[in-house]
């Protein structure tokens, strides 16, 4: 079998509204070629292609350069684990492995699940107030996700870099105060716990 090379690159011509580009990754496999978004967004000033990561030695640039470097573990952990099957294999069931990884439930649709379960307990064991706070919680999420990722950032990625990175959203770019910002964090963490929760007991 022959091995895997992964190289990552920007988007130049698909900036959002805060300038920032997707940074996908391009794997190869002797002629074969695929590619993969890597959920992550950057300022192309930000970018260093040489180096194929970002420069920017903030916190939130070293997060996103540990992510880069996970997502590249995992390309050669598949590759890895399919060798070690000792059959035949393509770049395409490389790829397979990790789009089923990433198409597992995502943050927003398990808010908007407990949501729609809350709803139909209104009176029963929740108030009308607390399902507004959740409503909340997601409109926040979604315009998290939409800035920094993607709508579709799968559940299992909610780490504790993502936690402080939604945490100092809260508190640069909306208008909550501190004690508001504590409570949709509370919120996520409710949520997030409760889901893992189903899912260990499925």
């Amino acid at each position: 079998m022959h091995r895997i090379k992964t190289y990552f690159y920007i988007l130049k011509d698909r900036a959002n509204a805060n300038g920032e580009v997707l940074i996908c990754c391009r794997i190869s496999m002797k002629s074969a070629r695929s590619v993969l978004s890597t959920g992550l967004k950057v300022h192309p000033n930000k970018w260093n292609q040489i180096k194929q990561k970002i420069d920017d030695e903030s916190v939130f640039g070293n997060q996103k350069n540990r992510k880069l470097e996970q997502f590249q573990a995992h390309i050669y952990m598949y590759h890895s684990k399919l060798m070690d099957k000792g059959k035949f294999f393509t770049i395409k069931d490389v790829k397979q492995c990790i789009v089923n990884t990433e198409n597992q439930k995502s943050l927003v649709s398990m808010i908007e699940d407990h949501n729609k379960s809350m709803e139909k307990q209104i009176g029963v064991r929740y108030s009308a107030g607390t399902l507004k706070n959740y409503r909340t919680l997601i409109k926040h999420v979604t315009k998290f996700l939409e800035q920094e990722f993607h709508l579709n950032y799968p559940l299992i990625r909610v780490d504790s870099p993502f936690v402080y990175r939604f945490e100092a959203y809260m508190r640069e770019e909306t208008k909550c105060n501190n004690n508001g910002a504590l409570k949709v964090l509370q919120r996520l963490q409710k949520v997030t716990s409760m889901a893992r929760q189903i899912i260990i007991n499925k």
